[in-house]
């Protein structure tokens, strides 16, 4: 999946819901110029970045990343588990819905690898 396919759906949802950049990108807790980036896809955005798009679009996460194909997905939902540590557990209360929504989207790839037969689902 390109990051301009991931931009140009992003900016599709958040025309359908009636959002500007700016109040979207508030809503998703990104900056402007971050959210600006990523729609035009000169920003790769992280798994933590997308959750926090659906979310403030209130779409799952895969209305944007589905057109995808699987290897892609993992790639994107990988990328932040491997540069960024785990937080502490002073750290986890703080940032709870953060690690919520990064559950989430492990679910929601979970689910995907099932219904696509792959791994430990085959």
């Amino acid at each position: 999946m390109t990051d301009n396919f991931m931009g140009e759906r992003i900016a599709t949802l958040r025309d359908s819901v009636g959002f500007d950049q700016r109040s979207a990108a508030k809503a998703a807790g990104l900056s402007t110029t971050m959210w600006q980036r990523i729609e035009a896809g000169t920003k790769t955005p992280k798994m933590w970045h997308l959750l926090s798009i659906a979310s403030a679009l209130g779409c799952p996460l895969t209305a944007i990343t589905e057109e995808g194909s699987l290897r892609e997905r993992a790639l994107v939902a990988t990328r932040s588990v491997r540069e960024n540590s785990l937080p502490t557990a002073a750290q986890q209360e703080q940032d709870r819905k953060p690690l919520q929504m990064r559950l989430l989207g492990l679910l929601e790839l979970d689910a995907s690898l099932r219904d696509e037969g792959v791994g430990r689902h085959a």
